[in-house]
This record gives C-alpha cells, structure tokens and sequence, in this order.
C-alpha cells in the first residue's frame, strides 16, 4: 500500500524537514541535518534493515542484523527526539516501536499497540504528541509516551480506507486518502483526534501520495486519472484549515510514489516506466516540470530524501530488490550514483 507523511515529524522553526509518500515513511532525520543512518521496513519477511550513510557518497553500508515486527511492515515512522521508530504492521494489525543502542544504532523492540488488519500508513503530529496510523479500518491515534508506549486516544475514526496520511505542518488537519477521494479531518487541539465528519474533496483515481508542502500552504495528490494519463492535483490550505483546488498539472506515465525536498523547492516523482521526473515548485504552490526524467534500470516503490537535501534514496523491486542513491544537480536534474541490494521488498525508509 503506498502511504504517505510528514517527514518528516522533526521540526525546526515549526515546519518539517522533509516529506515523502508511497511505502509509509513519516519521519526522518531532524535533530540532525545530515544523517548518519538509514531505516528501511522489509515487507516481504517482516524485517527492518539498518544502515550507515557514508555523507560523501551516500553509500550505504549494513549494520548489525536485521530485526523483526510483527507482521508485514509497510509504513515506519521516526518521533521528533529521534528516541523512538514507529511500524505499521499490515496483517495482523499493530503499530510496532522501537529504540535505538546508544552504541549500534541498532533498533530494539520495546512495545505493540493494537489496531486492525490493513494498517499500511503513519503521520506524526508536529509537536510530537500523536502518532496516527490507517489502514483499511480507517484511522487510529495514540498518544506518545517518555518510556515510548502508545495509548489510545478514543475510537478508531471509520470514515473510509486511509492508505494516505498527511498532516499540516501547524497540526490543523489530518488529510487521509483512499484511492479516489481525499478526507479532511480537522484535529482536537487537547486530544489529537481526527473529526469523524471530514470534508470530502475528489482527487486523482489511484492516488499514490499526499504530501504538504513545508510552508503549510499547499498540498499536494499525485495519482492516475485512468490507465494512461495521471497529475498533480495540487490545494490551497487557509488559515482556517480549508483545502481549494489549483490548476491540475498532468503527467504521462502512471506516478508509484512521490516526494519532497527539504525546502519545498523540488517535488519528486516516480513512476510506471522506471523513470523519476522533478518538478519545479514556484511561490504559489504550483508545479512545473524543471528537467528530464530520470531513467532507472528498476521499478522504484519508495522516495526518500535526507533532511539535508543533499541524498534522494529509492527502494525498488525488479528483478532484484534494493535502495538506489541518487544526487540532484542545481536544475533539479537527477543521477543514479549507486545501488544497495537488499533481501526482500523494501517499503519505506527513514533517517536519524
């Protein structure tokens, strides 16, 4: 399931340092600009990988073994002190969390919280307080803990399937996608929960991301409009916490999953025919295509891109499964640098 965050979660001046979508990322990188570490959730064994980023090349270098959730982990989430990992657990239904060693930086396990089969996606609330999980039950939320335990904050909010999440960077509303529509759910400023009544907005079929710009203004859904044509549906967010639709920028190939750089300068996204095109946002919201597509030897399911904006990094499934390290050139132009392989299906990744 292709689920999407606030990176994500870490701020500095109150935005978020980075957001991306498709796989289930929410949170990475933060305290720290340039990351020393890379988490990736493993969907075809239940694993969560670990690895080092070398800050010159990018290259990374597994540490340690990998270490298990519960079930099929799709969606995986880093909280704002960078203590604690958060994974959406599909097929049983769980939100699993973890620590790190102090001295591997390794994860541990410390705790489960229930949920229900279909739990693919997180979003984190700005201040850290909320950790929100969906699925095909719709939305859960828990409340964050100093000892990392998840309490639940009331009934799960049933509204439709939230395989997407995003959150504005103020904490205002909680966007939820299903494929073919989008949910506005205001948020409880004392409890965190999302409404139960949110406003229904239309949005591309198969939508693949949701994504807030760093600045609050703007959100973004990429998706298909049928088999052979897809856009970018870009909308206005108020100070009130009201979406508007802006002019629809449309793309050729069919988007898997999408990103954002640090700054909301750039948006990332990629698709069907193993390319990634970057998109140019101006200081209204809107996209413009800014260069030639990237052409990957690889079907890609995952972006994301380190705080420091200096490593876009793709989890892919072909022939062979792995993480790609890509570098952007100053008119967005991307270049495949190098590839890590990797045993099973890689779903998301986040950095610390």
């Amino acid at each position: 399931m292709r689920a999407c965050t606030l990176f994500k979660g870490l701020p500095i001046l109150g935005l978020p340092l980075l957001l991306a979508c498709g796989g289930g990322g929410a949170g990475g990188g933060g305290k720290n600009l340039t990351p020393g570490y890379a988490y990736v959730v493993n969907s075809s064994n239940g694993s969560l990988w670990s690895y080092s980023i070398d800050p010159t090349t990018g290259a990374l270098s597994s540490i340690g073994n990998p270490v298990y959730a519960s079930s099929n982990p799709q969606g995986v989430a880093l909280d704002r002190n960078q203590q604690f990992l958060y994974v959406a657990c599909s097929t049983f239904g769980s939100v699993d969390v973890f620590s790190f060693d102090a001295a591997t930086h390794l994860p541990k396990a410390v705790t489960s919280a229930p949920t229900s089969a279909g739990s693919s996606s997180l979003a984190l609330s700005p201040d850290g307080a909320h950790v929100y999980a969906g699925g095909t039950a719709g939305i859960y939320t828990f409340a964050t803990s100093a000892s990392g335990t998840l309490t639940s904050t009331g009934a799960v909010v049933a509204t439709g399937t939230a395989y997407n999440l995003a959150i504005d960077p103020l904490g205002r509303v909680l966007v939820s996608g299903d494929g073919s529509a989008i949910r506005v759910h205001a948020l409880n400023p004392t409890t965190g929960q999302p409404s139960s009544t949110p406003t229904v907005l239309a949005a591309p079929q198969l939508s693949h991301g949701i994504l807030f710009h760093p600045n609050g203004k703007t959100l973004y859904v990429v998706g298909a409009t049928s088999t052979t044509a897809s856009q970018i549906q870009p909308y206005t967010l108020d100070a009130s916490g009201n979406l508007a639709s802006l002019a629809p920028v449309a793309m050729g190939a069919y988007p898997w999953t999408c990103a954002l750089d640090p700054t909301g300068r750039w948006l990332f996204v990629a698709n069907a025919d193993r390319t990634i095109t970057t998109y140019a946002i101006d200081a209204t919201g809107a996209p413009t295509q800014a260069s030639v597509s990237a052409v990957l030897p690889y079907y890609t399911r995952n972006l994301a891109m380190t705080p420091d904006g200096k490593f876009l990094f793709d989890s892919f499934n072909t022939t062979y499964m792995g993480i790609g390290t890509l570098t952007m050139d100053a008119g967005g132009a991307l270049h495949l640098i190098g590839t890590s392989n990797m045993t099973g299906n890689p779903a998301a990744t986040v950095f610390r």
